[in-house]
């Protein structure tokens, strides 16, 4: 009885270690997905974090821009009615020059 009872052992003993090993195979390769997963994760937030930064600042310089840019409209557009108006200014005094030449010559006439 002996010589069954050992080799019963024995066999539940060879059952046990062969368990155990893939268990902690089992559980290595978890682990080592698990860390790959989140490297994976944290490398896709690293990735999208970078371009929501990329975007906020595109974002940001587009703004800037169109207000340089109205900035710069609205200045030209100042530019020209001061233009407008100095033109404007310019005909209004030579109109007023002729006039005067008219009513000096109508009395001197």
């Amino acid at each position: 009885g002996d010589i069954i009872t050992l080799r019963w052992n024995t066999s539940v003993l060879n059952w046990c270690r062969s368990f155990w090993r893939e268990t902690t195979r089992r559980t290595a390769l978890a682990r080592r997905i698990r860390g790959m997963e989140e490297d994976h994760s944290a490398a896709m937030r690293d990735q999208r974090e970078k371009l929501t930064r990329q975007a906020s600042i595109m974002a940001n310089s587009l703004h800037a821009n169109i207000d340089k840019l109205s900035v710069q409209l609205f200045m030209m557009s100042l530019m020209r009615l001061w233009k407008e108006q100095v033109n404007f200014t310019k005909a209004q005094r030579l109109k007023n020059r002729e006039l005067e030449k008219h009513r000096q010559g109508a009395l001197s006439a």
